[in-house]
């Protein structure tokens, strides 16, 4: 009977313990492709997919102009980071889509352009990783 209580108590005990999660999330961008080229004023639409092997915990993003002159932009945010919207904590896996419009300031139309995009995913174990995409205004 001892014996029992201890392998009970010893089974109780391990099935308690929960493995670390160790594995990173993956963010993928699907479109538009990296060094893709558009048009000072055309609108595009920039598709992240965010997944995780437990729950998505955050994602942010950031746009960085590699150029910083001559340009003007116009989208749902500027260089600040926008974090997860709440339709992706707590998922497995989202995508995530929105609009951007670069404009050339005017007097430097024949200058080219480049926009880096950087997009961050975590999960609660504090696992992140990190996927780029540059944008090229010729």
């Amino acid at each position: 009977m001892r014996y029992l209580v201890i392998f009970l108590c010893l089974a109780i005990s391990l099935s308690a313990c929960k493995k670390k999660d160790t594995v990173a999330p993956v963010v993928r961008v699907l479109s538009p492709s990296n060094d893709a080229g558009f048009n000072s004023g055309e609108t595009f639409t920039i598709a992240v997919e965010v997944s995780d092997n437990e729950l998505v915990q955050g994602f942010s993003f950031t746009r960085l102009n590699t150029t910083n002159f001559g340009l003007t932009f116009t989208g749902i945010f500027s260089t600040d980071i926008y974090n997860s919207p709440a339709r992706t904590v707590g998922k497995q896996i989202d995508t995530i889509r929105f609009n951007q419009t670069l404009t050339k300031v005017p007097g430097n139309a024949n200058l080219k352009y480049t926009y880096s995009y950087s997009f961050v995913v975590k999960d609660a174990a504090g696992n992140q990783s990190a996927e780029n995409l540059r944008i090229i205004l010729p």
